[in-house]
């Protein structure tokens, strides 16, 4: 019988590429929605 495979990171990089390596969304200003107006004011 042969050995079992331990790792492979055969199919890996072609998924992780399928839809784009994408870098996080940076936002220039943060949203104040849901933000207490004491500090809407400030």
């Amino acid at each position: 019988m042969a050995k079992s495979k331990n790792h492979t990171a055969h199919n890996q990089s072609y998924k992780a590429h399928k839809n784009g390596i994408n870098k996080p969304k940076r936002h220039r200003h943060t949203s104040t929605k849901g933000m207490d107006s004491k500090f809407l004011r400030n």
